[in-house]
């Protein structure tokens, strides 16, 4: 399938951490944001949301495109909705959404839930230890569904979805201690 999109989430306020989160340096030196980048298939189709902190995230991307959430506040369905209407005003086939937050997230890991997107023709979320979220494959046809989101997700918007599985996959950074406690598994683990 052509035109798939990778859509950042980066909009929160990240309250809890105390700075932004898609700023905190990951292992060897790359930041959260930049190791979301480089884990999308489709290195020329990404877009990241950003919101609170817009100015700091902006500034440190050079070539990426980015939409601002001018309605962040109002939860991940909102940044989600600004990020598929990005694709759907490029022509995008399908949005891969990624929190900015979940380090583990993986090129192979995009791309197995893409295939299953495209081969049931409807999305996927992601199942990690009886949690279902993102990361989620969206087709465009669902697209219209998800314009209007504000604070529900994408499990409320749609009722409709399929499941991959991926293990310790759903692992948010949401304080610095969280930060330093992934990445020591991380080194551990070789990730």
């Amino acid at each position: 399938m052509t035109g798939i999109w990778t859509v950042i989430l980066a909009a929160g306020s990240a309250s809890r951490f105390g700075s932004p989160k898609a700023l905190a340096t990951w292992n060897n030196g790359q930041t959260l944001l930049e190791r979301a980048i480089n884990s999308a298939p489709q290195v020329e189709n990404i877009v990241v949301v950003t919101g609170a902190h817009h100015e700091a995230i902006s500034a440190s991307l050079s070539e990426t495109q980015y939409v601002l959430n001018n309605n962040w506040e109002a939860g991940m369905g909102s940044s989600i909705a600004y990020g598929i209407k990005h694709v759907f005003q490029n022509k995008g086939d399908m949005a891969l959404i990624v929190p900015v937050d979940q380090p583990f997230i993986t090129r192979s890991y995009l791309q197995e839930i893409a295939a299953q997107c495209g081969n049931e023709n409807r999305c996927i979320l992601t199942l990690d230890h009886e949690i279902i979220g993102p990361p989620a494959a969206v087709p465009k046809h669902y697209f219209n569904q998800l314009f209007s989101l504000k604070s529900e997700g994408l499990k409320v918007a749609l009722r409709d979805y399929g499941l991959c599985e991926g293990r310790n996959i759903l692992r948010d950074i949401d304080t610095p201690q969280d930060l330093e406690r992934f990445s020591q598994t991380s080194n551990r683990d070789g990730i």
